[in-house]
């Protein structure tokens, strides 16, 4: 069982209630008084963006009865191009590289800039990499993809769009 943004639930106590199914006891009882419970053989999974807008931490009760806590780094620009290459046909693996390695300067920027509310990773690159092969256009499909999904603000997605776009494509977009 997978439970996704466990960290948004927004009613106090929600996740708390599973404890029940996560302690050595497996069960948990519903409102109505019925005890459900847990296979011996199922495997619950939280997963959740801790980064994100909105994500909390987990109370110290649920957290305790985790049996294992795995922190993911975001991809790097290799495993990108590796990822989008095995999900359909690419028509030039060099610009693939270029483009995962500006979501990467894209990532770093944001961080470095302290820019929140946005979102900069895989899906966007992945987005990014079917546009610009269906517009031809790979200035254009960033703006509409990897670059509208970077920040919240206007300015700051025009400062990311001039620095990390534009000065890696452009060259290439006059030629």
């Amino acid at each position: 069982v997978e439970i996704q943004e466990p960290s948004v639930i927004s009613k106090p106590g929600t996740l708390v209630k599973l404890n029940g199914l996560l302690d050595d006891g497996a069960a948990i009882t519903l409102t109505n008084g019925e005890v459900v419970s847990r296979n011996p053989d199922t495997v619950i999974i939280l997963t959740t963006n801790m980064d994100y807008k909105g994500c909390r931490g987990f109370n110290e009760s649920v957290l305790s009865r985790m049996r294992m806590i795995l922190y993911a780094e975001p991809l790097s620009a290799e495993d990108m191009v590796e990822r989008v290459v095995k999900r359909g046909p690419v028509k030039n693996k060099r610009q693939l590289k270029k483009m995962a390695d500006t979501v990467c300067a894209i990532q770093k920027y944001c961080r470095e800039e302290m820019v929140t509310g946005g979102v900069c990773g895989y899906r966007e690159y992945e987005d990014w990499v079917w546009a610009a092969q269906i517009e031809g256009d790979v200035c254009r499909a960033a703006r509409n993809t990897v670059v509208a999904k970077a920040a919240p603000e206007k300015e700051t997605r025009e400062e990311i769009y001039k620095t990390q776009i534009l000065t890696r494509f452009q060259e290439k977009q006059a030629a």
